[in-house]
């Protein structure tokens, strides 16, 4: 059953640009995604989330990204 994974930032859809990449992998049935940020600066600061959908249902997991040291 495919999976559709999908990262927002504080409630906003991200989307791969020369900012960030998203990777989603499917291998023999395991499903994973990697958000990378590139050239970090305090404004990319903020809550991130990752969903999965499936057939079955969705889950959701977030983290707080705080910045120090700018």
């Amino acid at each position: 059953m495919a999976v559709q994974i999908s990262w927002s930032k504080d409630g906003k859809q991200v989307r791969g640009d020369k900012k960030c990449q998203v990777e989603n992998v499917a291998d023999r049935g395991n499903y994973w995604s990697r958000l990378t940020i590139y050239d970090v600066q305090p404004g990319d600061a903020g809550q991130f989330s990752v969903t999965a959908v499936n057939g079955f249902g969705d889950v959701t997991s977030s983290t707080a990204l705080g910045l120090t040291g700018f």
